[in-house]
């Protein structure tokens, strides 16, 4: 009798946890989706610069999705055209950018794939500018980006903010 009624008391503990664990594997998968999108759609009043010498104005334009969930934390994807990189100003451009933290320093990683119908595969764009951004605040109205020739894309304070850096 004793034999049985411990076997009952056994298999109700046992019910309650596999119970216990399908409840926590759902509160788990639940908590992986959490996150957000924000929608962006603004402009970026910059310049290019060579040295301390401003040579023209640029505009970047920005609209798409910035995403931040458990597994696809800080990233945006969708318009960054750069008026003075006209491969980014293509329709079929599609900018991929990426926010890392490595150790004290901060930086983002840009990759613009062509997105063109007619296309059977994907296809990177490459561009004047390096991959990766010195300065790119997850708002994005703050940038500092170098190109491949030894320019420099960047907001005015952004850009104010490196010389005084650079000449410390």
């Amino acid at each position: 009798m004793a034999n049985i009624k411990a076997k009952q008391i056994l298999e109700n503990i046992i019910k309650v946890l596999f119970f216990g664990f399908v409840l926590y594997l759902l509160w788990g998968i639940y908590i992986v989706n959490l996150g957000y999108d924000v929608e962006m759609k603004h402009t970026i009043q910059a310049g290019l610069y060579e040295g301390e010498e401003k040579l023209e104005d640029v505009t970047i334009e920005v609209e798409g999705t910035f995403r931040n969930y458990f597994f696809q934390r800080d990233t945006y994807e969708g318009k960054f055209a750069v008026s003075c990189l006209p491969e980014t100003m293509d329709k079929y451009a599609l900018a991929h950018i990426h926010w890392y933290k490595d150790g004290h320093n901060s930086y983002s990683f840009i990759s613009y794939l062509d997105e063109t119908p007619d296309l059977n595969e994907l296809r990177f764009i490459e561009t004047n500018g390096h991959r990766i951004i010195s300065v790119l605040d997850k708002d994005m109205t703050e940038i500092l980006w170098g190109t491949n020739d030894g320019k420099c894309i960047a907001t005015p304070e952004a850009y104010e903010s490196w010389l005084a850096e650079k000449n410390f």
